[in-house]
């Protein structure tokens, strides 16, 4: 009988056209004004030490008027006079974005103005993965971006981007102050279109990050699976070298090693199989937004999509090649592990065979032996039977009766010696009829 387990139906998806349609809508950049400072920062934490960070930010901002649009559940934008303050939630990290007026003594300081503490990023809960300041020149403010530009490393990247309105340097050097740098040079821009601009560009620099998060692990991974290749190589030649017939203990042995191994596999890729995934994830968005960027080369400059293709598609390849071994590694086990189950299984079959040759000459000779006891049974019974006769014969001749008792006796020896071998043959044919009776009901009962 096969058995159907019962499972509880899904609950249904609940869902409104409004809602999946304002999803798409629901987080717009934050506006940037001409000459305005963006610092930003991305946080990995989780649901509970996001919220202590909003709260503390918002505590620090209660002196001032505050405008909060959005969903206070996974996004905040808070505008506090010529500052804006945005806060988004996402699956494992936390962003938080200050658009604030810079000070006129250094382009990537913010003004005395500004409510926020300079130390504001440092109070956050959670780790940072990213942080960055970009500053906003007008094309006018040549001195500015002079000085902005003397900040910079010399490997900065530098390009023209949407189609020539803007121009960008980028420093991916962590400075003192625990930020990258980033210029945007305004060459003729609308605000929504140098919002647009900004964000994306801090979103390169956040997910950049991101990726990254997986190569430690893939590092880690694969010093591992060195070691775990190398034992499936020993268990694959001991698979080679052993006996097919004679080493069933050695096959159970190795069988138990590849369940080992299997088991260690399977946990390094439940383990790492999430991070994988989302450095591949991450590693898309940046190519997607490099690409949105549409750059244009200056010369003497390194382009950004460039500058960070180098070391970002290393890392990322090898975060795939990690995941690709352990792939492998896992079919491999299976496929020595169905070796082994075959071998088994052809020396059981092997077995049962030459178990059943030799059941087969039991069994003929238990029907030999049978037949000769059942010819020595009707002789036995002949014997005596006659005997009998005669007996009786000798009896009856003592009694006067005129009769010879060795005649008798002979005349009545085809008779006894046809009654034994009916009587044998009649117990035999019932015994068989009964055994067949008692089979069938057993297969009936089974069935």
């Amino acid at each position: 009988m096969h058995a159907t387990l019962a499972r509880d139906p899904a609950p249904p998806i609940t869902w409104e056209r409004a809602t999946l349609n304002d999803e798409l809508f629901r987080r717009p950049p934050v506006p940037v004004a001409d000459g305005a400072l963006i610092v930003h920062t991305a946080m990995v934490q989780n649901a509970d030490e996001a919220a202590q960070s909003v709260q503390r930010l918002r505590s620090l901002l209660t002196s001032a008027e505050l405008t909060r649009p959005g969903d206070s559940r996974n996004y905040e934008v808070l505008h506090t006079g010529r500052s804006y303050l945005k806060w988004e939630r996402h699956t494992e990290f936390t962003t938080y974005t200050l658009v604030t007026m810079p000070s006129s003594s250094d382009p990537f300081v913010a003004d005395a103005e500004c409510v926020l503490p300079k130390n504001w990023m440092a109070e956050l809960e959670g780790q940072r993965i990213a942080a960055t300041k970009i500053r906003v020149i007008a094309p006018d403010d040549a001195a500015t971006l002079e000085q902005a530009i003397a900040v910079l490393r010399p490997e900065a990247a530098s390009s023209l981007v949407t189609d020539g309105q803007a121009r960008i340097w980028m420093d991916c050097s962590i400075h003192a102050d625990a930020c990258t740098r980033g210029i945007l040079l305004d060459q003729g821009l609308q605000l929504d279109r140098r919002s647009r601009l900004v964000q994306r560009l801090l979103e390169i620099e956040t997910y950049r990050m991101l990726t990254m998060l997986g190569f430690p692990p893939a590092r880690t991974v694969m010093a591992e699976l060195h070691a775990l290749e190398h034992q499936l190589r020993v268990l694959v030649a001991r698979v080679a070298d052993s006996d097919t017939d004679a080493d069933l203990d050695g096959d159970e042995a190795t069988l138990h090693e590849l369940l080992e191994l299997a088991s260690e596999v399977e946990r390094l890729s439940a383990h790492n199989a999430y991070r994988f995934d989302a450095s591949r994830a991450y590693f898309d968005l940046v190519q997607e937004r490099l690409e949105e960027l549409r750059e244009e080369r200056i010369q003497g400059y390194q382009r950004l999509g460039n500058f960070l293709g180098r070391p970002l598609r290393p890392a990322i390849k090898t975060v795939d090649a990690v995941r690709r071994r352990l792939e492998s590694l896992s079919g491999h086990i299976d496929h020595t592990a169905s070796l082994i189950r075959t071998r088994v299984d052809l020396r059981v079959q092997r077995q049962n065979r030459h178990l059943l040759h030799s059941m087969n000459r039991r069994a003929a000779l238990q029907l030999r032996l049978q037949q000769t006891l059942e010819w020595l049974t009707v002789v036995a019974m002949s014997y005596y039977g006659i005997g009998i006769v005669l007996y009786i014969a000798k009896a009856l001749d003592k009694l006067g009766v005129p009769i010879e008792p060795n005649l008798v006796a002979g005349g009545a020896a085809p008779l006894v010696i046809g009654a034994s071998w009916w009587l044998v043959h009649t117990v035999r044919v019932m015994l068989r009829k009964h055994g067949e009776h008692h089979g069938s009901a057993d297969s009936g009962a089974i069935d």
